[in-house]
Protein backbone atom coordinates (compact mmCIF):
# COMPACT_ATOMS: atom_id res chain seq x y z
CA UNK A 1 0.00 0.00 0.00
CA UNK A 2 1.43 3.28 -0.68
CA UNK A 3 1.11 5.69 1.55
CA UNK A 4 -1.26 9.16 1.62
CA UNK A 5 1.75 11.26 1.70
CA UNK A 6 3.60 10.03 -0.74
CA UNK A 7 0.41 10.60 -3.15
CA UNK A 8 0.09 14.18 -2.06
CA UNK A 9 3.90 14.68 -2.17
CA UNK A 10 4.11 13.50 -5.92
CA UNK A 11 0.85 15.29 -6.75
CA UNK A 12 2.28 18.42 -5.36
CA UNK A 13 5.50 17.64 -7.27
CA UNK A 14 3.94 17.16 -10.97
CA UNK A 15 1.57 20.44 -10.43
CA UNK A 16 4.49 22.65 -9.70
CA UNK A 17 6.71 21.44 -11.70
CA UNK A 18 4.55 22.27 -14.82
CA UNK A 19 3.32 25.60 -12.80
CA UNK A 20 7.36 26.26 -13.63
CA UNK A 21 6.94 25.85 -17.16
CA UNK A 22 4.18 27.65 -17.54
CA UNK A 23 5.76 30.54 -15.97
CA UNK A 24 9.31 30.10 -17.19
CA UNK A 25 10.62 33.09 -18.47
CA UNK A 26 11.23 33.07 -22.74
CA UNK A 27 15.25 33.57 -21.63
CA UNK A 28 15.45 30.89 -19.04
CA UNK A 29 13.84 28.42 -21.15
CA UNK A 30 12.53 27.87 -24.85
CA UNK A 31 8.89 28.50 -24.76
CA UNK A 32 8.89 25.36 -27.23
CA UNK A 33 10.59 23.06 -24.59
CA UNK A 34 8.42 24.25 -22.03
CA UNK A 35 5.51 22.96 -24.06
CA UNK A 36 6.32 20.02 -24.98
CA UNK A 37 7.41 19.38 -20.86
CA UNK A 38 3.66 20.27 -20.63
CA UNK A 39 1.96 18.03 -23.23
CA UNK A 40 4.70 15.25 -22.08
CA UNK A 41 2.68 15.92 -18.41
CA UNK A 42 -0.35 15.56 -19.84
CA UNK A 43 0.09 12.07 -21.75
CA UNK A 44 1.41 10.07 -19.46
CA UNK A 45 -1.09 11.64 -16.88
CA UNK A 46 -3.45 10.27 -19.08
CA UNK A 47 -2.82 7.03 -19.58
CA UNK A 48 -3.28 6.69 -15.97
CA UNK A 49 -6.78 4.44 -15.41
CA UNK A 50 -9.62 6.05 -15.05
CA UNK A 51 -10.04 4.86 -10.71
CA UNK A 52 -6.21 6.59 -10.59
CA UNK A 53 -7.13 10.25 -12.17
CA UNK A 54 -9.80 9.97 -10.04
CA UNK A 55 -7.86 9.71 -7.35
CA UNK A 56 -4.97 12.39 -8.47
CA UNK A 57 -8.03 14.74 -8.95
CA UNK A 58 -9.23 14.56 -5.52
CA UNK A 59 -5.77 15.08 -4.22
CA UNK A 60 -5.52 17.83 -6.56
CA UNK A 61 -8.18 19.01 -4.88
CA UNK A 62 -7.50 18.66 -1.49
CA UNK A 63 -3.93 20.37 -1.90
CA UNK A 64 -5.60 22.83 -4.31
CA UNK A 65 -8.07 23.86 -0.99
CA UNK A 66 -4.88 24.32 0.92
CA UNK A 67 -2.56 26.38 -1.63
CA UNK A 68 -2.09 30.00 -0.50
CA UNK A 69 -0.19 31.44 -3.26
CA UNK A 70 -2.95 32.37 -5.73
CA UNK A 71 -0.74 31.78 -9.23
CA UNK A 72 -0.57 28.37 -8.68
CA UNK A 73 -3.60 27.73 -6.78
CA UNK A 74 -5.45 29.51 -10.20
CA UNK A 75 -3.43 26.62 -11.99
CA UNK A 76 -3.74 24.24 -9.76
CA UNK A 77 -7.94 24.89 -10.19
CA UNK A 78 -7.74 24.75 -14.29
CA UNK A 79 -5.26 21.43 -13.71
CA UNK A 80 -7.74 18.47 -14.44
CA UNK A 81 -9.00 20.30 -17.74
CA UNK A 82 -5.65 21.33 -18.70
CA UNK A 83 -4.67 17.97 -18.79
CA UNK A 84 -6.76 16.55 -20.24
CA UNK A 85 -7.68 13.86 -16.76
CA UNK A 86 -11.17 15.13 -16.67
CA UNK A 87 -11.51 14.09 -20.54
CA UNK A 88 -12.45 10.38 -21.65
CA UNK A 89 -9.35 9.89 -23.65
CA UNK A 90 -6.20 11.69 -24.38
CA UNK A 91 -4.35 11.63 -28.08
CA UNK A 92 -0.32 11.07 -27.74
CA UNK A 93 1.79 14.19 -28.11
CA UNK A 94 2.59 14.76 -31.68
CA UNK A 95 6.42 14.16 -30.75
CA UNK A 96 8.87 11.93 -29.07
CA UNK A 97 9.53 12.70 -24.76
CA UNK A 98 12.95 12.32 -23.44
CA UNK A 99 13.12 9.92 -20.87
CA UNK A 100 15.50 9.85 -18.07
CA UNK A 101 16.30 7.06 -16.03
Amino acid sequence: MVSSSLVRTLVGLVVQRDWFFEGCDDEVLDPDDAVKQLEWSAYVLGGLSETDRRAFLAVLAELTAEETDPGLRELMESYGEDTGLTDLELPPPAWTPWLWM
